[in-house]
């Protein structure tokens, strides 16, 4: 065995091994509020085989321009998550963290990762996201009324005067 195979195996090898350390992400919320280009609460008005339309939307954040006036998010992964909503108590409300190169979807009472599309508000769902359930890990209800608490605390002026500039 040449040289160069050796040291294939041996990077394989060490590839392979399961990792040591884990990393703790802790986002807060507050930091997913700042952070987010937009967020948008909407609910479902309409489920189509995996493509649900959400009626236009209030925004907790405005978004870019122009906003659309309804949000399409197509599901295609997990596909569990059709079915949570298609139960007949599920909760029909969204909450989107729209960042710079993917979204976080706050549905059926869990955190999802997703991806804009070329079309503005369009979204494609790609997977649960469990360490997010650590900067809420509430009911998709309970996180609206926490966005509407954000909202009113960032449209508030500070309570006091600024400092006077230094001499």
């Amino acid at each position: 065995m040449n040289l160069m195979n050796k040291r294939t195996i041996a990077i394989l090898l060490l590839l392979s091994l399961p990792a040591l350390a884990v990393i703790d992400v802790k986002l807060p919320l507050g930091k997913m509020y700042v952070d987010s280009k937009a967020i948008t609460a909407a609910e479902i008005s309409k489920i189509d085989n995996n493509i649900l339309e959400l009626k236009p939307p209030p925004h907790f954040k405005a978004p870019p321009p122009p906003a659309p006036d309804l949000l399409k998010i197509q599901v295609r992964d997990p596909a569990s998550l059709l079915t949570d909503l298609t139960a007949k108590d599920a909760s029909k409300h969204v909450a989107i963290f729209d960042g710079r190169q993917s979204a976080a979807i706050h549905i059926a009472d869990h955190w999802y990762t997703a991806m804009p599309t070329a079309r503005p508000g369009a979204y494609i769902i790609t997977a649960r996201k469990l360490d997010y359930d650590k900067a809420f890990a509430g009911t998709t209800a309970e996180l609206l009324k926490e966005l509407a608490k954000l909202k009113t605390q960032d449209a508030e002026p500070p309570t006091t005067a600024p400092a006077p500039p230094a001499k």
